[in-house]
């Protein structure tokens, strides 16, 4: 479906939302379908332009949904690749990611023919009254470099909140260590007295055995 007009935005009335998009975008009926009900709590739905996807051919869309809502960025695309997503960012993303940047908000929805899903993420674009584009437009414009200068920036502002967060496992070390992992040498305390002394060179090869045979694995001990 496409727009006739420039001025008119184009519409589609189903019962669970009223969507509409600007002109020049072209949106299938299942899209549209699968839109409406993901917003079926807003009396109505925007979709304002569409990004440049990569290399997953996934659909992005750039959506307000209704007056007073924060836009939101619609993802268009197989089930088992926006699933995967879902699972992916609740494993890696969810708990450690700044709260700045940009939110899933629910789980995928599959159209009634299970052929296409749909994935929504808050908008973490800034300013909405400014233009925005995708990182594959960036790139096509700009070229290489400049989209390297543009990572480098944000990932210095983002990354370091990130990896903040992202701290390493406690543990007790007899834990993993002293009860779990088997015995490699085993010493103990002697009187000094009793004991016999011997310099040693660097680089002179020596043996422990056969006093301590028993606890002593040569090919995974070394001084």
């Amino acid at each position: 479906m496409e727009a006739s007009g420039a001025s008119n935005p184009v519409q589609a009335n189903f019962p669970h939302a009223t969507v509409r998009h600007a002109p020049g975008l072209t949106l299938s009926t299942t899209e549209i379908e699968l839109i409406a009900l993901a917003f079926a709590d807003s009396p109505q739905i925007f979709v304002e332009r569409e990004f440049r996807s990569g290399y997953s051919g996934a659909v992005v869309l750039l959506a307000s949904p209704g007056p007073g809502q924060a836009q939101v960025v619609i993802k268009l695309g197989p089930p088992g690749d926006l699933q995967r997503e879902y699972d992916a960012y609740h494993k890696f993303v969810k708990k450690t990611a700044p709260q700045n940047t940009a939110r899933l908000q629910r789980e995928p929805i599959q159209s009634a023919d299970g052929q296409l899903a749909l994935l929504c993420y808050t908008f973490a674009g800034g300013d909405p009254r400014l233009p925005t584009r995708s990182l594959q437009a960036y790139y096509d414009s700009r070229g290489g470099h400049a989209t390297a200068e543009l990572l480098d920036r944000v990932f210095r502002v983002y990354g370091r909140h990130w990896w903040a967060i992202n701290q390493p496992q406690k543990f007790v070390l007899s834990e993993y260590y002293d009860r779990l992992l088997p015995v490699q040498l085993q010493l103990k305390p002697a009187d000094p007295d009793a004991l016999t002394t011997q310099t040693l060179t660097a680089g002179q090869k020596f043996a422990l055995f056969p006093y301590l045979s028993e606890f002593y694995q040569p090919s995974l001990f070394a001084f």
